[in-house]
């Protein structure tokens, strides 16, 4: 088992996502924590995770009851119902605390608008500590910090966004490139790119997120 990457699951996680089929060997040798509903998705799907965490109002009593019979030995971190932060943020900060360098979150993708974006802020927050990678069926979301940089493939459609503050931004090799280039919070301006060749985004200064989608562009494509 890898002692620095982490797979977190979420409540929307299925083995049948488009990510998981790549992800699988890796999944095996790394520590997997369930995420309160994550749970009833690592039972469904036979994955034994290592640790199971939340305030556990979302997932099953049959779930419950799995990931705490003793023959799995799960290790449970339970927080109170009533708190000032989520279960994913408990999530990163116990991976966060035992040292892990790497967090790739499955099933996070989904349900309400209020979840999501601070599912995203808190992955943004948490990125000055680790690597974070969001898979979602063909698309990875990836959290950039400076001074790091991403490549994208050629011929896919990518987005690069500033979450909670300015990030300087280069973009090369991309049909809209861009050279040392103040991003704001949630502009359009990165939305929607497409390498024309390998491309790599460099983030000089803050934090952005890189969705790749790993489908090729229809235009590129198709000509």
């Amino acid at each position: 088992m890898s002692d620095t990457h982490a797979f977190i699951i979420g409540p929307f996680f299925s083995r049948a996502e488009g990510s998981w089929s790549s992800l699988n060997e890796t999944v095996s040798s790394s520590m997997i924590i369930a995420v309160d509903e994550g749970i009833d998705r690592c039972m469904q799907a036979d994955l034994a995770p290592a640790m199971a965490v939340g305030d556990f109002d979302s997932v099953s009593a049959v779930g419950l009851e799995w990931v705490k019979s003793s023959g799995l030995g799960v290790q449970i971190i339970p927080a109170p119902r009533d708190k000032d932060y989520s279960d994913l943020d408990l999530a990163l900060r116990t991976c966060r605390d035992r040292g892990i360098t790497q967090a790739t979150l499955l099933g996070f993708v989904g349900g309400r608008i209020d979840h999501q974006l601070v599912v995203l802020g808190v992955c943004a927050r948490y990125s000055t500590d680790m690597a974070i990678v969001i898979a979602h069926q063909t698309q990875t979301l990836t959290f950039v910090r400076a001074p790091h940089a991403i490549k994208i493939e050629k011929g896919h459609t990518f987005s690069v966004i500033a979450l909670i503050e300015d990030a300087g931004i280069s973009i090369e090799g991309a049909r809209f490139p861009l050279h040392d280039h103040v991003l704001k919070p949630l502009s359009d301006l990165g939305l929607s790119n497409v390498a024309d060749k390998t491309s790599t985004v460099t983030v000089h200064d803050g934090v952005a997120l890189v969705i790749d989608h790993e489908q090729p562009n229809v235009e590129e494509s198709s000509s």
